[in-house]
């Protein structure tokens, strides 16, 4: 019996070797930071456009339709942008017919913000990049005007229609 205490020692002995070394030379664990890439994309509005209100008057002359003279209204559109925008005007275009028809050299269109320091007009510099303070373009309006000038002749008394398309196209 003399034998048996010492190999439960021995053995009591290699098993402590064995987990303190699965201990001490166990890999090492590593922790990494996953990074998470997820896309916001920019994004405009157009929002409170006046269709309807916007009104050319004539000139006493019965030679111009503008916006800009005593008696016409300025188009007004708020737009909203989470990022730059490209701002583009085209130019007028005469939905009416049976009364005085105007060439495409005698219709202009212009937008203008003084807050977005846009100044675009058609013919002439029809499209801007915008940007907002903190890449953010948030509820700023725009003023947007048209005018129909005829080169020669007289302007027809009747209805007039026009159509100028504003378009905001995100960065």
């Amino acid at each position: 019996m003399h034998g048996y205490p010492y190999k439960i020692y021995q053995l009591l002995l290699g098993s402590v070797f064995i987990l303190i070394s699965n201990i001490t030379f166990a890999k090492n664990a590593n922790a990494e930071e996953p990074t998470l890439d997820v896309p916001v994309p920019s994004s405009c509005t157009l929002e409170n456009i006046n269709n309807g209100k916007a009104k050319l008057a004539v000139t006493s002359d019965n030679k111009t339709l503008s916006s800009t003279i005593p008696g016409g209204v300025s188009g007004i559109v708020t737009i909203e942008c989470n990022g730059s925008a490209t701002v583009e005007i085209s130019q007028p275009k005469q939905n009416s017919a049976n009364i005085t028809q105007f060439d495409l050299g005698e219709l202009s269109a212009t937008a203008k913000s003084t807050a977005l320091n846009l100044n675009i007009a058609n013919p002439g510099s029809p499209s801007q990049t915008i940007t907002g303070s903190e890449e953010v373009i948030d509820d700023i309006e725009v003023k947007v005007d048209m005018e129909a000038k005829k080169g020669s002749g007289l302007i027809s008394p009747g209805e007039y229609n026009f159509t100028v398309t504003l378009t905001v196209t995100p960065q």
